[in-house]
């Protein structure tokens, strides 16, 4: 019997990604050698565009599964309404989280739907995500986190490359990964309560390997993403600064993250750890002023 996979791509707006996104998944869906052993269903949850993607895709592209919200849902809520879509709609045995700025190298699906057949129930497969701008470059190959000291981070950049084997992780990022339904149905779906936008993808992939799964990516599985569409930057504007600790669109939402490490920190030290991210993060802010001030300029993004 064939098996069945819901690629969830959760939009809002920026309409130039998703009419990239969907022709080329289309394509390489069709060229996948193991097609015949994986159907894959492309759902797109659209929460709140208002730059015509749900019309488009009607019009366009009928084959597409397409959710529509009020722009209340977020990241977490989208992810969550596509997985209960896939699994109980769509009658699904994986689902896969997918974004509309992604690019996937040649043979992609050939080795996602290889891993998918043949890993156990209780498998999570990771992928490695790269620049799209600078591709030699690594972005994201799973993450890590200690509970007892804090330090959280992703394996990227120098430290993953010429990496040949497969990686254990403690976290995966929402880009490229295949969740079994059966995972999403015992974990609760994604907790978009306090993690409506980022973290959502971290908290639920580590309370996951807390519950025994294995997490792991696969060098051979490689996404190119464009790393400047995401999240929030303060681009060197302390009003930008001072919004990117509030905004559910900043990877630095100090309350946001305060809730991961209230929720999962296991020792007192992690908020020290918490604590030195963002003193360097302000810290660095003003750091950078001050020798730009001297005509010493960052030559690193």
């Amino acid at each position: 019997m064939t098996s069945k996979a819901g690629i969830l791509i959760p939009v809002h707006n920026k309409l130039e990604y998703t009419r990239r996104c969907i022709p080329m998944l289309t394509e390489l869906l069709d060229q996948n050698p193991l097609r015949e052993q994986m159907a894959y269903e492309v759902v797109v949850i659209d929460d709140g565009s208002s730059d015509g993607t749900a019309d488009w895709l009607r019009k366009h592209h009928p084959g597409v599964h397409l959710l529509t919200g009020d722009g209340s849902w977020w990241w977490s809520g989208s992810i969550n309404r596509g997985a209960r879509y896939a699994s109980e709609k769509l009658k699904c045995q994986w689902v896969v989280l997918w974004n509309n700025d992604i690019i996937p190298a040649n043979g992609y699906f050939g080795h996602l739907t290889g891993l998918m057949l043949s890993s156990g129930p209780q498998v999570i497969i990771g992928s490695t995500v790269c620049d799209y701008h600078q591709p030699d470059k690594v972005w994201s190959m799973g993450g890590y986190y200690n509970p007892f000291n804090g330090y959280k981070y992703m394996l990227r950049d120098k430290d993953a490359r010429g990496i040949n084997h497969t990686v254990k992780a403690d976290w995966l990022t929402g880009m490229g990964t295949a969740i079994p339904c059966n995972i999403v149905k015992e974990m609760g779906y994604w907790n978009e309560k306090d993690f409506p936008q980022y973290y959502g993808d971290a908290d639920f992939t580590w309370r996951a390997s807390r519950k025994g799964c294995q997490l792991s990516v696969d060098p051979r599985l490689v996404l190119y993403n464009d790393t400047n569409n995401t999240g929030f930057m303060h681009g060197g504007s302390f009003k930008k600064l001072l919004k990117s600790l509030t905004s559910l669109t900043s990877k630095y939402n100090i309350v946001v993250e305060w809730r991961f490490y209230r929720t999962h920190a296991r020792s007192p030290l992690a908020f020290l750890f918490l604590a030195w991210k963002y003193f360097r993060y302000i810290g660095g802010f003003f750091k950078w002023k001050v020798l730009n001030a001297f005509g010493i300029k960052r030559n690193h993004p």
